[in-house]
């Protein structure tokens, strides 16, 4: 397809992405495999932050339902941080492994989305 080495190229939405196992150019990996990885976990660190605010205000510590003991066993805490560190590692390897497919789907040399639209898109988004 185009000049690429496919193995086997299929159709999303009409755009034709190769499963190719010849990619010279490594930037994917960096310009949308750690940007979108960045993306995610820094959505996901504001919203823990503005719960964890959230759970500070009086007004919403009395109207808990769970007792303070239960919500913070630190055997419970160190199983849900072994979880979410065993999670953010599969999305870091999500986000590396399609790389080159979301290069093909949103190429930023496009007319449509050129680098500055693409930061303000990943901002706004």
């Amino acid at each position: 397809v185009n000049g690429t080495n496919c193995l086997m190229p299929y159709r999303l939405d009409a755009v034709l992405i190769p499963l190719s196992l010849d990619y010279n150019d490594y930037s994917a990996y960096f310009e949308y495999g750690l940007s979108s990885f960045f993306v995610l976990l820094t959505g996901w660190v504001a919203c823990c932050c503005f719960i964890e605010g959230l759970s500070k205000l009086d007004f919403v510590k009395k109207s808990k339902i769970q007792a303070l003991e239960k919500s913070h066993d630190p055997a419970l805490l160190a199983l849900a941080r072994k979880t979410v560190v065993r999670n953010w590692i599969f999305v870091l390897t999500q986000t590396f492994v399609f790389a080159p497919v979301l290069e093909r789907c949103f190429p930023l040399s496009s007319e449509y989305l050129d680098f500055p639209n693409f930061a303000l898109f990943i901002l706004a988004w």
